[in-house]
């Protein structure tokens, strides 16, 4: 196989926050439409220049 990128090398760096990231989606018990998803999606409206 050919190595094309080593995502896993780049992953590396942001297991900790993404660990996290998924204990207090688990935790809250809203897998769908809670805290976490309401912040991401007004985050990711603000970087697209979306309302």
């Amino acid at each position: 196989m050919i190595k094309f990128l080593d995502l896993q090398a780049i992953n590396n760096s942001f297991q900790p926050r993404l660990s996290r990231a998924i204990e207090r989606v688990v935790n809250s018990g809203w897998y769908l439409l809670g805290e976490e998803t309401k912040q991401f999606e007004k985050e990711y409206a603000a970087y697209c220049g979306s309302k």
